[in-house]
């Protein structure tokens, strides 16, 4: 999967956060961070579509991930149920 967003981005649009998510979820938190840092255009509103994703759970806690949810004016202590926010 991985490797075609990779191959694909070289010729067509793909969502950035996609490849950061993949990365994320594999454990490659420097790459996943690398990919965060891109802005394809969707800023802010991209991440917060994606931001609650479980595949970013293995870099939720690192503070380069609430960095950048800060820096993109995103909520930053949000409660996660089943990969979405929950509302209370």
């Amino acid at each position: 999967m991985l490797r075609h967003l990779l191959q694909t981005s070289r010729t067509k649009y793909v969502n950035h956060l996609w490849i950061a998510a993949v990365y994320a979820a594999l454990g490659e938190k420097e790459k996943a961070f690398e990919w965060l840092e891109r802005d394809n255009g969707e800023g802010a509103v991209g991440l917060w579509v994606w931001h609650h994703y479980r595949a970013f759970d293995p870099i939720r806690g690192d503070p380069r991930f609430r960095s950048t949810l800060e820096r993109l004016n995103l909520p930053t202590d949000m409660k996660y149920v089943r990969g979405a926010p929950a509302r209370h």
